[in-house]
């Protein structure tokens, strides 16, 4: 099962550490906070890409997206934060950070503007989307047939 708690934390606290700035689960009711902010969702928490069996242990490669996207009163400001995000994770300090977490960096891409009709007198917005691949490891004791009964098979 993958630790999403971990993963995102680890990419999240990556991305504040570098930018400073606070980010934020999408789509929450919680106070909005002040301008400029990033906010993350998971679109895609699942996509496996291969399963291995051993014995009783399953191992499985899984990638996941998560969207990031940098809402702020300029339209400079949010692109400018975005970009800085992606060098953030291109960057091989990222790149070991995120590994220590168990998470590699496949890909980015989407990078563009998300304004809405509703927010484009407020806010500005400006994101991405980041694959990421984790290794998953479960052991799960295999069901033993201890005898058969040859009188009940058709």
């Amino acid at each position: 099962m993958i630790d999403y708690t971990a993963a995102l934390t680890a990419l999240t606290g990556h991305l504040k550490q570098g930018t400073g700035k606070v980010i934020v689960l999408e789509n929450q009711s919680a106070t909005q906070p002040a301008y400029p902010f990033c906010t993350y969702s998971v679109p895609s928490p699942y996509l496996p890409q291969r399963t291995d069996y051993i014995g009783d242990a399953m191992d499985e490669v899984v990638e996941f997206v998560v969207s990031l996207t940098w809402h702020s009163k300029s339209n400079i400001e949010a692109m400018t934060l975005a970009q800085q995000s992606v060098q953030l994770l291109k960057a091989i300090g990222g790149r070991q950070t995120l590994g220590d977490a168990g998470l590699t960096v496949v890909r980015i891409d989407g990078f563009t503007n998300r304004d809405t009709f509703l927010t484009i007198d407020t806010e500005r917005r400006y994101g991405f989307d980041v694959r990421l691949r984790t290794h998953v490891s479960s052991t799960r004791p295999l069901d033993a047939i201890e005898t058969v009964d040859i009188n009940t098979i058709n």
